[in-house]
């Protein structure tokens, strides 16, 4: 089969060097799929927009900058929901410029989009046993930005764990479903990776809102479904894990030491409108009150908001000295973005509870310095363990590759965990590895104290210019 290509042209009234200098600027873009960056050059990310299925909403997508001929010539690589390659070339067009975009679609885009019509889409036919992983994570929503690092993640633990034997001589096969920061695309999802896929484990990198929605068909199902990122935890089940950050986790240092730095006292939580936001409400109260500080006001927003000028001006108002952001993906982006166009940044400092390194890359440098993040995992952490990790998934993945984020990382060791607990178990049936896994202690078992209710503190990271410095790491 040949490639899919989608083609697209437009002329601009500007002269090309103008044009080249402006592409994806506010003052510049919105003349081609509502593309912005901050800046042209390798390595950058950029967002736009790209038609929907019929009667449907623009499809939200991100990528970054692979390549760049001045004022001729730049290559994309989209990164969500799906894969492709895009380039856009820029001619002279008599006194302004013609661009033409040409993207070569990977091949899960065509399923992507039909699956988000509603139409059924085969599996594709396999041969040989395997482990069948399956692992539910956003590539599009609110939480799309984390979907393709987590996506590597997957397969990057998959490769390894195959190279060093599989499970008992068996490999592992890994399958992705879209949640689409969507509870009933989760359920169908979910549904489409245990009924018909057959997978012998789900790994749920995604929102609580998610989280819950699925695990009803767990718990109906029997199947060992695992949820790897930051969340509230909740209720024990047999085969049902919750292995991420806690909200108590992330704060009870973290704030007195932020007020301990600012010698302010005053609080303002912002958060979508959902369990975790609310939970990490919960304990920002009581580690706000321990600390000697006070909450001055609390918003919860919709996914998808765009618009922040009522809440900035409500966290003006209250003259709170920090915040704490448990926001989501693009509205955490657009939210601190908004901040500091606004130039709260310079007068409130921020603990994000989920601005992983891939989040802070698309709120940009500028924008983003300044923000503390609390999570268990940092590109920047300098322990022998993750620069080797980090120079394996540059040779898999390659320079331009979104970073191994923490919500990424979460993927990779849940995958490694899961695998760890079959082998021990010399079992993939649920029952056996779930009991494997309560068990466990040990470098296989590092992600269960919070299983069992054990606190386990996160690191503390300031983001910069080109990253994050890690300013306390748990021993």
């Amino acid at each position: 089969m040949g490639d899919l290509v989608l083609t697209a042209e437009r002329s601009v009234a500007e002269p090309l060097a103008s044009a080249f200098e402006r592409f994806g600027h506010a003052s510049g873009g919105g003349w081609l799929f509502g593309l912005s960056c901050d800046v042209v050059a390798p390595g950058a990310v950029v967002r736009f927009s790209m038609p929907g299925p019929a009667s449907q909403a623009p499809i939200q997508s991100t990528g970054r900058i692979v390549e760049v001929d001045s004022g001729r010539r730049l290559v994309l690589h989209q990164e969500s929901p799906w894969r492709s390659r895009v380039v856009l070339t820029f001619d002279p067009d008599g006194a302004g410029t013609r661009v033409r975009l040409r993207a070569v679609l990977a091949d899960d885009c065509v399923p992507w989009l039909m699956r988000a019509s509603g139409l059924e889409v085969p599996e594709p036919a396999e041969f040989g046993r395997a482990v069948r992983v399956g692992v539910l994570l956003p590539l599009s929503g609110a939480a799309g930005v984390f979907g393709r690092a987590a996506h590597n993640a997957g397969e990057l633990a998959v490769d390894e764990l195959n190279a060093d034997g599989g499970i008992r001589g068996v490999p592992l096969r890994l399958y992705v479903g879209d949640d689409g920061t969507n509870r009933a695309t989760a359920r169908r999802e979910f549904i489409r990776l245990v009924d018909l896929v057959g997978c012998d484990v789900v790994i749920a990198m995604t929102t609580s809102e998610s989280m819950a929605a699925v695990r009803p068909l767990a718990e109906a199902r029997g199947t060992l479904l695992l949820h790897a990122p930051a969340s509230e935890g909740g209720p024990a089940g047999d085969r049902i894990f919750y292995l991420g950050e806690r909200p108590a986790d992330q704060l009870e240092h973290s704030v007195p030491l932020l007020m301990a730095e600012t010698g302010g006292r005053g609080w303002f939580i912002v958060g979508n409108d959902y369990s975790w936001p609310r939970s990490v409400a919960r304990a920002a109260r009581r580690v706000i009150d321990d600390a000697g500080g006070v909450l001055l006001g609390e918003r919860y927003l919709p996914f998808g908001c765009q618009d922040f000028t009522a809440v900035l001006t409500a966290i003006q108002a209250t003259g709170a000295d920090h915040l704490i952001s448990a926001l989501v993906g693009t509205d955490a982006v657009a939210f601190e973005r908004a901040s500091f166009a606004a130039g709260l940044r310079a007068r409130v400092r921020t603990i994000a509870m989920l601005v992983d390194d891939v989040c802070r890359e698309h709120i940009g440098d500028d924008a983003a310095t300044g923000i503390w993040s609390v999570l268990d995992h940092f590109t920047a952490l300098d322990d022998v363990d993750n620069q080797r990790l980090q120079r394996r998934w540059r040779q898999r993945f390659g320079l331009f590759s979104p970073p191994l984020s923490s919500t990424a990382k979460s993927v990779y060791d849940v995958v490694r965990l899961y695998a760890g607990a079959a082998r021990a178990a010399r079992s993939v049936d649920p029952t056996d590895v779930a009991r494997t896994l309560r068990i466990s202690r040990g470098r296989a078992g590092a992600m269960l104290p919070r299983v069992l209710g054990e606190p386990r503190r996160t690191c503390i990271a300031e983001a910069v210019q080109g990253g994050f410095v890690v300013r306390e790491a748990p021993a």
